[in-house]
């Protein structure tokens, strides 16, 4: 495989800065992860995340994910996210719910 000369946005292979929709990046995320022998829950919890984000996005570019469109993600998710949850409650969990049992 041919090398460039790093420049920005100048790849250093022949592979193009390619586009592909968020649905298929995560799951060739996820058949990468689970090829690098990953535990299957941990797998399942990057899919539920990455599941989420794909709720809120809907099917996007992966270059349109700047730092800027995930930053405004966290912020959402700390400050506007309604939790779902089995028993209908919605508001965050407490600290104090999160107690170690001896």
């Amino acid at each position: 495989m041919e090398t460039y000369i790093h420049k920005e946005n100048v790849p250093m292979n022949r592979s193009r800065l390619g586009t592909q929709p968020f649905d298929k990046a995560i799951a060739s995320f996820l058949y990468y992860k689970s090829a690098e022998g990953l535990l299957d829950h941990t797998i399942y919890s990057y899919q539920y995340i990455l599941d989420q984000c794909l709720d809120h996005w809907g099917v996007v570019d992966i270059t349109t994910l700047t730092s800027q469109v995930i930053s405004e993600y966290l912020s959402w998710l700390r400050n506007d996210y309604v939790p779902k949850r089995y028993g209908g409650k919605t508001h965050p969990l407490s600290p104090s719910g999160w107690e170690v049992i001896p």
